[in-house]
């Protein structure tokens, strides 16, 4: 079997190709004889795996690295829109210093290792983020509010790395940021439609489980139920959002105040003020306008 590695070596803080070299006996021994290779800049991971899938010449596709490497190995499966090959897995060896869609992943396939030894496909879903012109594709979490300036202010700092790092910055930027109304548009699986005026701290878009290093804001959520668990924020103060983090941690997030949950295959955010959110890691901004989630169905071949 052709098998191709997407090293990340700057993933976990820098520390990517050296933990890669310690596993590498052991995935050896294995998976059999597989090629390398080395990202060298941002985007990187998507323009060789648009090649290598246009060449046809591969079988398997392991991602070395963290759930942004995992967000640029996606996107490259996509050209025009379509999906370039989908016989061809994607297999993931965690080496950021998150984890999160690696985690919901082995969570939902606890036989794991055996699915990366056998190739073992399975078609998942993957979410759809449209801002004008510019598409972003992404397998776990979007979201939109604090998270985005959580995650600009970690990306710009030097302390970056792990669940400590990530609370640092949650508190940090929680401090300074202030709620925007929006409007939210979705058809719900009845077919109803539906609006929402609100102000919420956060909005995600679930089609994983997990993001910000193990927090769990959708525990029941799969990867091929073409829906997402929508989870928002609102009306509940900045303090008790850290004193019930816990709840989310631990998968209770049912319980956490000012949660609004519901499941949708798109949802449309319109706001008059600047929206800033990431999906995978990946920031994003919209100066103002409406922003588009949309599940792609069964798009994408997962190794589980």
């Amino acid at each position: 079997m052709k098998r191709i590695v997407i090293l990340n070596p700057a993933s976990r803080g820098g520390k990517g190709e050296s933990l890669f070299l310690q596993l590498k006996p052991e995935l050896l021994s294995k998976l059999g004889s597989f090629d390398v290779y080395k990202t060298t800049e941002r985007l990187d991971a998507t323009h060789q795996v648009r090649k290598l899938l246009q060449r046809g010449n591969v079988e398997q596709i392991l991602v070395a690295g963290g759930d942004g490497t995992v967000n640029e190995v996606v996107n490259g499966y996509f050209e025009n829109g379509k999906v370039i090959n989908d016989k061809v897995g994607i297999g993931i060896i965690n080496l950021g210093s998150g984890g999160d869609f690696s985690r919901a992943l082995r969570q939902m396939s606890p036989d794991y290792e055996t699915a990366l030894v056998e190739n073992r496909i399975k078609k998942a879903d993957c979410g759809k983020l449209t801002i004008g012109d510019r598409v972003i594709h992404f397998m776990n979490i979007a979201s939109a509010g604090v998270a985005g300036d959580i995650m600009f202010n970690r990306e710009n700092s030097s302390f970056r790395v792990g669940t400590i790092a990530y609370l640092y910055h949650t508190l940090y930027s929680l401090i300074a940021y202030r709620a925007k109304p929006m409007q939210l548009k979705w058809i719900d699986p009845s077919g109803a439609s539906k609006t929402m005026d609100v102000s919420p701290l956060n909005f995600f878009a679930c089609n994983g489980r997990f993001n910000g290093a193990g927090m769990n804001w959708a525990p029941t959520a799969t990867l091929d139920d073409g829906l997402f668990n929508i989870v928002l924020i609102a009306g509940v103060s900045k303090l008790q959002l850290v004193l019930k983090s816990n709840l989310v941690y631990a998968g209770r997030v049912a319980e956490f105040p000012g949660i609004v949950q519901f499941q949708t295959s798109e949802i449309q955010i319109g706001s008059k003020f600047k929206v800033k959110g990431e999906a995978d890691g990946e920031i994003y901004e919209s100066s103002a306008g409406q922003l588009t989630y949309s599940i792609v169905p069964r798009a994408i071949p997962l190794v589980r």
